[in-house]
Formats: structure tokens, C-alpha cells, sequence
């Protein structure tokens, strides 16, 4: 229809939950093969996920038909690249993939049910997989494995130490080099 009427259009995929947020009107799941996995969502420290996406160190577990995270994205990426081909460039003008929570390549900062307004959220990186990947990390710069001093997901910045300073020391900017250095592995 697009190309009869010669217009452009811009194809959004969104790898993420849609709906479930404050001022959301829709609901589109993550599919439900993927909900029922174990060890897939992101998880603060007290052990509240935010199931919105996927969380980036569970590209590699097997979810559906012996399938990971990244297989179904490229599966996903093979159709519609065998689907609308002939168009990109033309009656196709962009394709957007929303790789995280809110469409965008980010950590969900909080679990939508344990936050409160106005509060910054605080790290969702608490799952075994991180921690292990983590840990080795910390260990060969003797570094401890968690930060403490983040404060939790409904504090201002002001009641963490870490944000009113620590982040510019030795373990602050390890860690954000880590935490940051794993989101853009995923997108890639």
C-alpha cells in the first residue's frame, strides 16, 4: 500500500515488553516461552526483576526450541529482511530495534513494582550470570563484588555515595567501565 500511494514508511521492532509502565494504554508481552525461563530478567539487589526485556548476559540461554535470545533476534532480522528486501531504501526508509526497556539500548533502572517516584533506581545487574562475570573481573583487580554504597531504586542521588563521588574512583570507574562495556556488547 505504501508504494502505490508512494509513501515511506519505518519499520520499529521492539524486543521488548510494551505496556506495564505508568501512562503505557497497550499491552504486547515478551512471549510467553521466554517468560517461563529461569534467570533471564534483570534483578536488583534485593531480588526484584524487571521482566521489560531480556536481560543482556542471558543472550546465550537457550529459550525456545533450543534457540537463545540472539538467534531469535537474527531469525526475526532474516524475515524481514526476506520479507520487505526489495523496499529498504525505498518505500522502507528505517528500521529501528529497541534492544532494551523503553525501545532504547539501556538497563531498565528499576523494577516497576518496587520504585517509587522520584527515586533513580539503582543497578539491575544482580543475577547469577552478572555476578559471575563480575567476580572475575573483581577478583583479578581485588576490587569487592558488589557495590554498596548505590543506594536502592527509590533514593536520590544525594543518599548514595556512590553518586556523589565514588563513581570517579578506582572501583566507580571499573565498574561502569563493566557494567556499560557489557550493554554495548549486547548491542552488538
Amino acid at each position: 500500500m505504501a508504494v502505490q500511494k508512494s509513501l515511506q514508511v519505518q519499520l520499529l521492532a521492539l524486543f521488548h515488553q510494551c505496556g506495564g509502565n505508568v501512562g503505557d494504554t497497550c499491552d504486547l508481552p515478551i512471549p510467553s516461552c521466554v517468560h517461563q525461563q529461569d534467570g533471564v530478567w534483570f534483578k536488583d539487589r534485593e531480588g526484584h526483576q524487571n521482566r521489560e526485556c531480556i536481560f543482556f548476559f542471558a543472550d546465550d540461554v537457550m529459550c525456545e526450541d533450543c534457540r537463545t535470545p540472539v538467534v531469535m533476534y537474527g531469525d526475526w532480522m532474516q524475515a524481514i529482511s526476506a520479507t520487505y528486501g526489495a523496499y529498504l531504501g525505498r518505500a522502507v526508509s528505517a528500521i529501528q530495534d529497541g534492544l532494551g526497556a523503553s525501545e532504547e539500548l539501556q538497563y531498565p533502572a528499576y523494577p516497576l513494582k518496587h520504585w517509587n517516584y522520584p527515586g533513580m533506581g539503582e543497578f539491575q545487574v544482580c543475577d547469577d550470570r552478572a555476578r559471575a562475570g563480575r567476580r572475575l573481573a573483581d577478583q583479578a583487580r581485588g576490587l569487592p563484588a558488589v557495590p554498596s554504597d548505590v543506594g536502592g531504586n527509590s533514593s536520590a542521588p544525594s543518599q548514595s555515595d556512590f553518586y556523589m563521588g565514588g563513581y570517579v574512583g578506582d572501583y566507580g570507574k571499573f565498574f561502569l567501565d563493566w557494567h556499560f562495556g557489557a550493554l554495548k556488547s549486547h548491542g552488538s
